[in-house]
This record gives C-alpha cells, structure tokens and sequence, in this order.
C-alpha cells in the first residue's frame, strides 16, 4: 500500500529535527544558502500561495489559493497586479472556475492553465483550458483543449489532472504536465498551437495504480531536458524529448532523500527539490548533493507549510508558505556557516555595559542575557470524514466500509497528545458535524455508532463542501493552535470534481490531508476483475484528495487494519514537543581585552577565569524557558570609547535537543580620564574671631516621678501563616492589548546586515510579522502599531484583524529623527482609549536602533514612568550597538524586559521571547519573592 511504503519515510522525516539534525546533516557541503528576508502578506496581498514561478522579465508569478487569483511581484517582492478570472462562474456541484497555475512570459504576460466550466459541442465537459494574456491583460489566445482526449466525463473522472506548467528557457513553448496520463503537453508559446504529447515512464502500462508513478512537477532545464518529479518512486527524472535541444544529454534518474514535494531548476541546470518537511536540497547538474537548508524562514509553527519554490534569476531560492502567506527568500552564503535549525527553540543574545560614561579607574558591571521561546507542538487535531451514501437511505457500500475503520480508528488513538471529530456528508455536501474535536473515547465511538445512511431530503439543506467544514472544525474554538491539523478522508468514487478544489483550499491552510479508498476491500477487488475503468477511477480518486502520494491508501479499499498505518504516519509528522527549558546546556565565553581588568570573583553566576587568554567561562545546564542572565565587573585602564570584550559567544543544545550557537553583541563605554586640579594659591591665613564664653543655662526644675504601676509581662508567640495566591493566571483565558511602538527613524533604512538588500527596517517588518503569528488574535488578543520619528501616529489602532495589522506594516516609512517620548505617549494614547477592553493586560512593546533626539531620553523615562504607573507593562528592543542601554533599561517595567540586539535577524526570536510573557505577568508579590 502507498501509505504503509510511506509511514517509514515518514516515521525517519519526523524523528530527524529532534536532535539529530546535526547527526543528520551527514558531510559538509559545499554550497550554503541562507535566509534572507521574508515578503510579508501585508506588502505582497498574498493569502495562500500554492505555485510560485519566475519569468524572463525578473517577475514572480504566484497562485493564491485565496480568492483563486495569480498575483504578479516584482524581483524585490512589491506587488504589480492581480489576475482574476475573466470569466467566473460555480455551477456548485463539479468544479468552479478559476486557475490554477500561471507563468510569466518575457513581454510582461501570462500563460495560465485554468478550469473552465464549459460543455463542449460534443457533449463533452471541459476541465481544462490554457490562455495567453498580454501585459494589458487582454487575451491573446485561449487554447481549448489541451488535446482531444484531455476531458473529464462528468461522472467518470478517469485520470486526467493537469495542475502544473513550466515555460522553456527561451519562452517559445509551455508544458503542461497531466498526473493521470501521466504525460506532458507542448503548446507553442506565441501562437498556442499544440505540439504534441510525451507519455511518462513506465510506458508499458497504462493502468494507474499498476505503474505505481505519481508525477507532482515539472521544470525544463538549460538543454531543453524536462525535469519531472515522480513522487511515488521519490525520483527526478530528466527526461531527454522531442522538444530538447540537440545534442542534450541522455535520460537519466535520480534518486531523492525524504519526501520530495516540488522541485525547480536554475539557468545553470541545478534542480532543487523541496521535501515536504520544508527542507530544500539543491543538486547539480550530474545530481550530486550541493547544499541543503531549511526553508520554513526564521520562525515556522505547527501549521507551516513550503507549498513552492522558484529560482530568481540571481540564484535567490524563493519559498511560499502557503499558510501564512508569506513568501521567504534564501540566498547563496560565502560564509560558509550551516543555517540554523529553524524547529528548535530561537535563542538571542543580548549584551549591555552599565554605566555607559565612567570615570578612569572606576567598575562597569557587563551583563550578559540569553532569552527566547521554544516552539510548542501538541500533537494532532483530526477530522475523520467519512460518506454516508448516495442518498437512498438504504445499506450502502460507503458506510459498510466507514463505520468498522472509523471504530478502530478512534479504538487505537492516542487521546492523551490527539484530539478527534467526526464528520459524515452525502457528495461532499451537507456535511453533518457527528461530534466536535474531543478526547473522549465514548463520546467519538457513539458518535460512529450513530452514523446512518444519507437520504435524498439531506440534499434540499444547505450545501456546505465537506472540507471547508472540516476546516473550520479545526480551527473552531476546540482547535489547538499548537497542534498539526489533519483531515482523513474516506474518498468514493463519483464525488463532485468540486471536492478537488475544496481539498486544494484545505491544503493550502497548512492542513494535511490523508485519504483512503472508501470501499470496502471485497468492492475493490471485484471492481479489478470486471472493469479498469472503474477500478481506476476508484484507485484515481483519493490521489487527487491527498496532500501527497505517500497521504493516500488508494492500491485496496479500507479495512480496520489501515486505521494502525494511519495512526503512524500522523505520529511521524505530529510530534509533542513539550520543552522544560530553553537549553539543556549552554557554555558562554567572553574574552575581555587588554585595557579591561576583570575584577575577581564578580561574576555571577561563578564563572571560570583564565588569565592567559582573558576568557571568562560559564558552564551551565537547564537554562528555565525564561532565559538567564550573567554578570561580572572590569575596570577600564585606558581612556576613550572602548569596547567591553574582545567578543562573547555562546554554544548550546536548546531544550528540544538541537544545537546551536550565538554571537553577543559588542557593548562599548565613554572612559573619562581625570580632569587635572591646578595647585591652589596661598592665602593669608584668617583672623581669629574671638569665641564669647557660653551663659549659663538653668537646670530645669525636679518633677515628681510617677507612682509605678503594675503591668503583666506579655507573652509573645510566632505564627507562620500561609498566603494563598488567589490571582493564579491561565495563560489560556489571558487576553493582552499590544501596542507596538516602533522606531521609523532614518537610521531604519540602513542595512541590515552582510546581506544585500535588507534593512533594519525590513527585519523589524518581519519580527513584528512573526509575534502576530504568536498572539492569539482569534482568541481576543489586539495590536496596534505606532511609528515615531520627528513625530509619533497611531498607524494602526488597536485591532485584531490580522490583515489591517499587516497592512499597516506595510505602509511603514522613515523620516529623521527619534522622538522615543512621543512613541511612547502614542502608545500609551492607544492602550487608554476606546478600542481597550476590560480585562485586558495592556503591553507595550518599544524597538529604536539609536539614542533620543533631539530630545534626551528623560522625557522618554519619563513617559514611560508615567505609563507604568497606569498599569501598562513595557518592554524595550535596542537594535544595534549605538543605543543608550541605560535609557531603554529605565525604560522596561523590569530590568529582564529590556533586550537588545545588534543581529537584525535575531529581532524574531526576541519578539517570540516576549510573545511568551506576555500572557501572565508576575505579581508584586512574586516579583519580591525571587
């Protein structure tokens, strides 16, 4: 069976990322890319990418599964235009309208391959339709049918499923390529005229489920060779044909790691091939191993899915989330250092010298932090869908078949990390909600019990798709924003095409969708003997549902003993990641240069001195998720604006078992050398004033002493009374108002780094993109965001509609100057007015790169003070090394709430720090009891 072949390859994917990533990474290699920016949804107006691709013109061509439209960006990721359908129609019961793939063309237009939904004048229903629209956006040729015999009957969808195009390197033809051929079209690109058609290996069988071939993707290489992705043998075969340039280079395979997903080819005929775990290995053009990373971007969740990838004309690897929407960027790195583990835990380091201004000869207390969040995983949320019939009400095949694997599978899951609903529909529509997101065995297993037959009345309600109900279910107030979301289907032959496209939108919310046949075995097998069609599209069918080849028991109908071979393949992608600590171990080494003389004994915690070298050692174990914090004093011994430390770095393995490493930042201090004291000039001693003798004062006069009284002597006791904190705080039910005060100065727009191309700017974009990710907006949460420069505006006021934050960050510009008072009091302003809500915690959250001006920082302390005192709690982020340490430290309600960061990438990981705390603040009492 495709699952079982799966549930191994699957079970090694899932276990590798736990600790073993280093082990795993097997030799170095010798390219290496690294991220660089992230397109956010808010500048781009991408919901749900599903296909990206790039054209000759520099543009990115992306389907949005939201709203079904191909939108068209610019190389550096600015949005240029949307392309809807021009003809939108939904007869509601088979397939809508709309595209489904695009590429671009040299002259600014676009080839896209859409679903028509149109009766052809043989009787016939067209499925597929490819258009050519010029740069108006005017249609230059509408191709019809791909062939005479690409259709789909309307009730028999034998195996054609076209979804993927590529555009050959020199723009003259597109290929279209069709899974239930399997083959690949040719259309001549200026005219549309057709070229013909290439069957795929094996072509000595032509019984889908007998060629065990499942073809996902396509590119076309430098020499005219097709490259195409055969998911069930995990194999990128390039494929020498009629339409390659002479003298190309013979047909060859190639066998892949993991569970290849898409793949993509450069101009120097490297194909990458994105893993469905979001990891992206390149391979030159022999098929060696060049370079692998992860490509889920800086901070993935549980939900995050690479849908895509496409190359940029500069070797720039482009990656679509089609969760989030947001579109990652990686580029080649001569640094040569491995990209980091994105599933651990995200550490950052912060470094501060205090007093920043010191006289020669007097302490400085260095002090060193580690903050950061590790992510969280809870297993699985799960949709069993299951089909009660046709509709006749009497026994049918399906539910035969439903209800003993449905009893086995709620019997053997593991209720303790997964939650279960069911949900029953009649032709993917009227889907019947059996039984909400539960852990409990009854009350799933009597659900299944009560499952009965559809009958026709169930028609007249109302026509919901069966996935987006299960979607919704899963995302419902019993969802678990932590846990994978799983749908497992039991797909029928004879389903609407429109649950196709209902899938598609499931999947592209980041939801993982498993189907089985959902015939019972005997069906199946007499179905084999009597007839290839229809044991083809009965094999075909679930194949179209899944997520991917491995996600789809499609070689035999269902049977009780699938639910176990189920059960491991959502184990293998649902992990419980549960961290007790931010690391397990963590060693920090700071090397102090020559004019910094360490005063002994200060550090704190104890650390290891090594005169020889200068180098302060700390060895610690099971660093609390809070972070730690370390300390010691030097006395500088020379004059000027100096440096604390030579450098300071950090090696650890995070409390999810993966290693890592950090960089702390470089803290520097005014020395100020004594001013010299001029001698002083002799003066003639004073003349002595004569001191009168003192008069005598009276003694006062005797008063009688009272008469004594008699007084029992008190008996003292020592009680010791409990205290009962009955301000205990649920993290679940906390709900926060978020102001995000930021610094839109004009230093914002200086790099961000070595990389080209990002500004601190953008990385503060994409951090302030990552804690939206981490509030809980759907459960009441609210941001607003504040700009300040010469002056403060409340860009966006408090609000919990993702999409207006999203915008609002990305209309963010610079100006010069920084007001921090004025952002501060704007922040303040927007938690105190209308849009707060009682109950709310109100948090401000204020990022700056420099120092106040042109007014100093006690008005901006002072504003804060004033803030703190209404009960707002404030957190400072200082990006870069020239910032007044001190300043944003006063700033902070408490001295942990100040960050900083010279690594512009590292803002994420401090955003997702205080994403953490947010949620439950100490009290007063607490705070004295540490």
């Amino acid at each position: 069976m495709a699952l079982a072949a799966a549930v191994l390859a699957a079970g090694a994917a899932g276990t590798a990322g736990r600790g073993a990533t280093v082990a795993a990474a097997g030799p170095a290699l010798p390219e290496h890319y690294a991220w660089q920016t992230t397109w956010a949804p808010g500048s781009t107006g991408l919901r749900h990418p599903l296909d990206v691709s790039t054209a000759a013109d520099g543009r990115v061509v992306v389907f949005d599964a939201e709203g079904e439209r191909v939108v068209g960006l610019a190389a550096d990721g600015r949005r240029l235009g949307v392309w809807t359908d021009p003809e939108p129609a939904d007869d509601g019961m088979w397939e809508d309208d709309g595209p489904i793939a695009a590429v671009g063309t040299a002259d600014g237009g676009l080839i896209v391959l859409r679903r028509p939904s149109r009766i052809l004048p043989d009787g016939v229903r067209q499925l597929r339709e490819i258009v050519r629209h010029d740069a108006t956006g005017a249609l230059r040729w509408g191709a019809g049918r791909l062939s005479p015999d690409v259709t789909l009957d309307p009730l028999h969808p034998d195996r054609t499923w076209s979804d993927r195009l590529a555009l050959a390197r020199g723009g003259d033809r597109v290929f279209v390529l069709d899974r239930g051929g399997p083959r690949v079209y040719a259309k001549a690109a200026e005219s549309g005229a057709g070229l013909g058609s290439e069957n795929l290996p094996p072509a000595e069988t032509r019984r889908l489920v007998d060629a065990f071939d499942w073809y996902v993707d396509l590119d076309v290489l430098p020499d005219g060779r097709l490259a195409l992705l055969n998911q069930a043998r995990s194999e990128l075969l390039l494929l020498r044909s009629g339409w390659s340039a002479p003298g190309a280079a013979a047909t060859r395979r190639v066998a892949l790691e993991g569970r290849p997903r898409r793949i993509a080819a450069d101009a120097a005929g490297g194909v990458f091939v994105l893993d469905a775990d979001g990891t992206v290995r390149k391979l030159a053009a022999d098929g060696r191993l060049r370079a692998r990373w992860d490509a889920r971007g800086p901070a993935p969740t549980a939900r995050t899915t690479v849908a895509d990838i496409a190359v940029q004309a500069d070797g720039a690897v482009l990656a679509a989330d089609a969760h989030s929407g947001a579109i990652h960027r990686f580029v080649p790195d001569a640094s040569g250092a491995p990209a980091a583990d994105a599933s651990g835990c995200r550490l950052a380091p912060g470094k501060t010298a205090a007093p920043n201004q010191v006289r020669l000869g007097a302490a400085v207390t260095v002090t060193l932090a580690v903050h950061g969040d590790c992510p969280r995983r809870e297993g699985a949320d799960i949709a069993l869908v299951v089909a009660r019939g046709s509709g006749d009400g009497a026994a049918s095949d399906e539910l035969d078949a439903a209800v003993p694997f449905a009893r086995a599978f709620v019997q053997q899951a593991d209720l303790g990390r997964h939650r279960i609903a069911v949900i029953s529909h009649q032709l993917a529509f009227t889907p019947t909600v059996d039984a909400p997101l539960s852990a409990d065995r009854t009350v799933l297993l009597d659900a299944v019990d009560a499952l009965r037959p559809a009958r026709d009345a169930d028609l007249l309600g109302p026509r919901h798709r069966v996935y987006a109900r299960a979607q919704a279910v899963l995302d419902g107030p019993g969802g678990r924003d932590e846990a994978r979301k799983v749908i497992v289907a039991l797909a029928t032959p004879g389903q609407p095409g429109v649950s196709v496209m209902d899938a598609l939108r499931t999947r592209a919310l980041g939801t993982r969708v498993i189907a089985l046949q959902g015939l019972p075995d005997a069906v199946v097998r007499r179905l084999r003997r009597q007839s290839t069609f229809w044991f083809d599209e009965a094999m075909l069918w679930p194949r179209f549902l899944a997520s991917d080849w491995w996600d789809c028991h499609c070689a035999a109908g269902v049977t009780a003993e699938a639910a176990a071979e189920v059960h491991a393949a959502i184990a293998a992608d649902a992990p419980v990641w549960r961290a007790t600590a931010l690391a397990s171990t963590l060693v920090v080494t700071d090397r102090l240069p020559a004019d910094m003389a360490y005063v002994e004994g200060s550090a704190v915690p104890p650390a290891g001195w090594e005169p020889a070298t200068r180098t302060l050692t700390w060895r610690l174990a099971g660093v609390p998720l809070d972070g730690t914090t370390l300390a010691f004093r030097v006395v500088p011994t020379l004059a000027g604006h100096r440096p604390t430390n030579v450098d300071a770095r950090a090696a650890y393995t995070d409390g999810l078992g993966v290693a890592g490493a950090l960089v702390f930042p470089l803290p520097f201090v005014d020395v100020l050398a004594p001013t010299p004291t001029a001698s002083p000039t002799a003066t003639r001693p004073p003349t002595a004033t004569p001191t009168p003798f003192p008069t005598t004062t009276p003694f006062p006069t005797a008063l009688p002493s009272p008469t004594a009284t008699d007084r029992p002597t008190p008996i003292r006791h020592t009680a010791w009374l409990p205290i009962a904190l009955l301000d205990r705080c649920v993290p679940e039910a906390a709900r926060a108002d978020i102001a995000l005060v930021l610094d839109l100065s004009s230093s914002m727009r200086e790099a961000a780094g070595p990389a080209p191309g990002a500004t601190k700017l953008d990385a503060a974009r994409r951090a302030a993109v990552v804690f939206l990710d981490l509030v809980r907006l759907d459960r009441g949460d609210q941001v607003a965001v504040i700009g300040f420069n010469s002056t403060a505006r409340v860009i966006q006021a408090l609000t919990g509609d993702r999409s207006a934050l999203e915008r609002s960050l990305a209309t963010l510009d610079t100006a010069a100057q920084t007001r921090i008072d004025l952002g501060i009091a704007a922040g303040a302003q927007a938690l105190d007015g209308p849009l707060h809500r009682p109950g709310h915690d109100r948090v401000m959250i204020v990022l700056t790169d420099g120092r106040a001006n042109p007014v100093g920082p006690e008005a901006a302390v002072a504003e804060a003070a004033t803030a703190k005192r209404h009960g707002i709690r404030i957190f400072t982020i200082g990006l870069g090394d020239d910032l007044d340490t001190e300043a944003l430290a006063r700033i902070a309600d408490r001295p942990d709430h100040f960050f900083q960061t010279a690594d512009a990438d590292r803002l994420a990981a401090i955003y997702a720090a205080i994403a953490r705390r947010i949620p439950c603040p100490a009290t007063p009492l607490e705070n004295g009891m540490r």
